[in-house]
């Protein structure tokens, strides 16, 4: 998605690509926050890191 708009964006391209990048990097720390919100709300996530380091 970089490349086509930032080779074929046009006269606004760089407004665009500023947007894109701002709100794919803001999503990704979103994301990363719930998966990590959600690692530490199980319980067994430590029996289950136990189980894999074993085997």
């Amino acid at each position: 998605m970089y490349f086509l708009s930032s080779q074929w964006g046009g006269a606004r391209r760089i407004p665009v690509m500023f947007k894109f990048f701002v709100y794919t990097f803001i999503g990704s720390l979103l994301m990363l926050v719930g998966l990590i919100y959600i690692w530490f709300k199980t319980e067994d996530h430590l029996t289950l890191m136990r189980f894999i380091t074993q085997n």
